[in-house]
């Protein structure tokens, strides 16, 4: 829908990898290559056929990576960062295979920058730690002119997909049926600027870092009620919500990997299902009664989690506008995995190590995009690192202003260190 409204690149998922170390360019072209054919989906086309979208699994295309030499510039990570950030936004054409670009910046002698742009068509956010897992070691096979190292996939992105049309969501149907009887049409924001006519998926982001101290009192705070950080994260973010919309019937699309079959957890495309999270508040509720809701809301929904938004959405039938998201306009979502695992070093003992190659790379850090696009009207994105809890707050800019944005981030965070520093009840 978003392709044929024209704002196919608000689906782009870049990212920039700085490295440091040779990269062997022909090692890389040929990793790629192995992963374009393991993988059909990297090499699906999507085609409309009688007015319905269509896979279409292509032969192996050629990939070139594109190569910038920016050593002679005055500011190489500037002019870096101004290619990344038009690449980022350039649409594909999703009836060509692959709607994937790999571009590679040399900035030093001993130092680069990687891009990779995928549609989110083709892989979400297990599929790019997947991607570059298999990546690094098919890099590292190819520059000491070793075999492809991994083994055959037993199953293909198309084999879920038929699986998947043929399921009988009767069971899933009636839950989500029941579940969302009366819901409201989204959540009620204090918009800062009118809803235009058309939607144009503009969007920005602001982003806060939660200190060490903090994230380890949410993460002692779910361990004292026996549950998830994400789960605590999301009952702080539906508090926020609470307050900027004062409507008590809150649902907030949760994004799940939905890969709960294990025949499919080495697969390679996009999985990913938001899951309508509906609970009730008012202003006596405490914390914890809202957790132990937003706790048992998530677990129910997760066994249902392989019923599809859009059918559920075309079974609902909410009033439908061209200018505003149905049924889902507030979206969260959790990560606590790392996405880059892409150091292709052959072992961390150093140069003298015999097994090391002169080009073997290591990772040195990654960039962070400003997002241009907007899917939803707010998607809060919690990232546990392992230090610290990263939130990412995109919005819709022709909605919400910056400081509308910031407040939001200020405002769950104040709320979080309030909640975390009252001490539990004490228990005779």
């Amino acid at each position: 829908l978003a392709d044929r409204m024209g704002a196919s690149h608000s689906l782009n998922t870049p990212e920039a990898i700085v490295y440091r170390g040779r990269i062997n360019v022909d090692a890389l072209q040929r990793a790629l290559r192995a992963l374009i054919e393991r993988h059909e989906s990297l090499r699906t086309a999507f085609i409309i056929v009688n007015g319905k979208p269509r896979q279409k699994v292509c032969p192996v295309p050629e990939l070139r990576v594109r190569q910038f030499d920016l050593r002679g510039e005055s500011d190489p990570d500037f002019r870096a960062k101004e290619i990344a950030q038009r690449d980022a936004v350039q649409p594909f054409d999703l009836a060509q295979p692959t709607p994937m670009r790999a571009t590679l910046l040399q900035l030093s002698d001993e130092r680069g920058v990687f891009l990779l742009t995928m549609h989110h068509i083709i892989g979400d956010g297990w599929s790019r730690r997947l991607f570059y897992e298999e990546f690094a070691e098919l890099y590292r096979a190819f520059i000491r002119n070793l075999p492809n190292p991994l083994r055959p996939l037993s199953l293909q992105y198309k084999d879920y997909a038929v699986w998947h049309n043929a399921c009988d969501f009767a069971r899933e149907e009636s839950y989500w049926m029941q579940r969302l009887t009366g819901v409201p049409e989204g959540v009620a924001l204090p918009f800062d600027f009118s809803i235009r006519q058309k939607r144009e998926f503009l969007g920005a982001s602001e982003s806060l870092r939660f200190s060490p101290e903090l994230t380890n009192a949410v993460r002692e705070l779910a361990q004292r009620h026996g549950t998830l950080t994400s789960y605590v994260m999301l009952t702080f973010f539906k508090l926020v919500l609470y307050h900027m919309s004062r409507q008590s019937d809150l649902c907030v699309g949760l994004s799940c990997a939905n890969r709960g079959h294990p025949e499919i957890e080495r697969l390679i495309g996009f999985f990913v299902n938001i899951l309508p999270i509906r609970t009730r508040l008012s202003h006596e509720m405490d914390f914890t009664e809202l957790l132990c809701q937003v706790v048992a809301a998530t677990t129910q929904a997760l066994e249902y989690q392989d019923y599809p938004l859009d059918l559920l959405i075309q079974k609902l039938n909410p009033p439908r506008r061209s200018n505003r998201p149905p049924l889902i306009n507030v979206v969260y979502g959790f990560h606590d995995f790392l996405d880059l695992k892409l150091d292709a070093g052959a072992s961390p003992t150093g140069a003298g190590d015999p097994g090391r190659s002169p080009h073997d790379f290591v990772v040195e850090s990654g960039w962070t995009f400003s997002h241009e696009t907007a899917k939803f009207d707010l998607t809060l994105l919690v990232t546990d690192n392992q230090t610290n809890l990263d939130l990412l707050l995109e919005y819709d800019r022709t909605l919400f202003r910056p400081e509308t944005a910031q407040n939001c981030l200020s405002t769950l965070e104040e709320l979080t260190r309030t909640v975390t520093q009252q001490r539990p009840p004490n228990r005779q």
